[in-house]
């Protein structure tokens, strides 16, 4: 994947972007993470309105986090989704996410016709580009690294090929 993301970004990739003095208030999801992971200083996250059982971002803060202060709190877990609604309703983030879910309709992206075969292209190209990250050789991974491409040996190529059908 880290292949497939070097070569669809606009930048080299050398150094991730730096967050300062950003706040992310009730966000619905987390930062990026791995090597897009932003820097953040004094950025932290407020109340979190997703949870964060295994947390890999350690250069985020968090200043509380909604579903586990829900379950500090006692709150059963029907409750706890009608609170989230509540939550989502009041901050207008349902209102967008049904707009978004409209555009989506509207591209006709949940028929069966017509979402099914793209997911099913995407999911086949993804792993083509798994496949060939996992069989790059060493001076081609440094290559990539170094200049941001490397030339692939002819047996790489056919199996990228043939993996695409």
């Amino acid at each position: 994947m880290k292949l497939l993301g070097d070569l669809t970004s606009k930048s080299n990739g050398s150094a991730p972007y730096t967050r300062l003095f950003s706040p992310r208030f009730m966000p619905l999801m987390p930062l990026n993470e791995g090597k897009r992971q932003p820097e953040t200083y004094l950025s932290p996250t407020i109340m979190a309105m997703y949870d964060e059982p295994n947390k890999t971002n350690t250069k985020e803060i968090t200043v509380g986090n909604v579903p586990k202060v829900m379950n500090t709190l006692g709150i059963t877990p029907k409750d706890q989704g009608k609170i989230m609604q509540l939550l989502m309703d009041v901050s207008k983030t349902s209102t967008y996410i049904d707009e978004s879910l409209k555009i989506y309709e509207v591209l006709g992206m949940f028929d069966e016709e017509i979402g099914e075969p793209i997911l099913n292209a995407t999911e086949k190209i993804l792993g083509a580009f798994k496949n060939l990250e996992n069989n790059l050789f060493s001076h081609q991974k440094e290559a990539l690294n170094n200049q941001g491409f490397a030339f692939l040996k002819k047996q790489q190529m056919q199996k990228v090929l043939k993996d695409q059908g």
